[in-house]
């Protein structure tokens, strides 16, 4: 009788420890940004520009999980190739951006997967957290224009993870950061008529230069990251009890 409690206890400690045998994980995600704003307010795929990623991720529980990471990505839209209305094809304006990213994102499994019991070795997942970018290179349209060089952000989106190995795991994420400004293009709500018409950016015409509004300025800029990844699980399973072999007193 003492042996089959023995034995129980044991199973109850494993599984209490099975979500620290696969705690800790980190990984890299390579994909693409895609930018949303004044010149274009959709996911263009012809503005698509190479992301990428590293992070760790704390498995908290079979279902939550705290991931944070550092990324960098470039965004770009042209007035030139993909007019959005006729002031765009006068304005003529295109740009590159280049960020620097940082966030601490909540995740939620919808599939237990990694439970003691689990069924699969797969589950789409929610996130949702915070963060804040740098920006590493940005033109204003107009020159001389003052952008704060950090600015917070709201990284939300989904995702799908499989377990292809007890510590290897791939993933697919489509996220979007929510920002509070109206800069990643490079311009935001200043008059036309700022631009100093004998030294305009390039490609803005003389003809362009009119008390008129650059782009959308009832709303902020966005910009999107969709990434595929692999992570490295430090997979363990830790021993509740200091164990003898030579132990036989039960």
């Amino acid at each position: 009788m003492k042996k089959y409690l023995f034995l129980l206890v044991i199973a109850l400690m494993l599984h209490s420890y099975q979500v620290s045998a696969q705690r800790h994980e980190i990984g890299l995600g390579l994909g693409a940004s895609f930018y949303s704003g004044d010149m274009v307010n959709y996911v263009n795929p012809s503005f698509a520009r190479p992301a990428g990623q590293i992070f760790y991720r704390n498995n908290i529980s079979p279902v939550v999980a705290l991931k944070g990471g550092v990324g960098v990505h470039q965004l770009h839209a042209s007035d030139i190739s993909a007019p959005r209305d006729a002031l765009a094809e006068i304005r003529a304006w295109e740009f590159t951006t280049t960020l620097i990213d940082a966030e601490i994102n909540f995740e939620y499994h919808f599939l237990n997967f990694r439970g003691r019991r689990k069924e699969v070795n797969w589950t789409p997942y929610f996130f949702t957290g915070l963060g804040a970018f740098f920006f590493a290179d940005v033109t204003p349209i107009v020159p001389g224009t003052s952008i704060p060089a950090v600015q917070p952000m709201i990284p939300f989106g989904f995702g799908f993870k499989w377990d292809v190995r007890h510590n290897v795991s791939l993933g697919f994420q489509v996220a979007a950061r929510y920002t509070f400004t109206d800069y990643l293009d490079g311009m935001g709500d200043e008059p036309l008529s700022m631009i100093d018409a004998n030294n305009p950016p390039p490609n803005v015409t003389e003809g362009a230069i009119k008390d008129v509004r650059f782009g959308d300025f009832s709303r902020f800029d966005q910009y999107f990251f969709a990434s595929f990844s692999i992570s490295y699980i430090f997979y363990s399973i830790p021993c509740p009890y200091n164990f003898n072999k030579n132990y036989n007193s039960l």
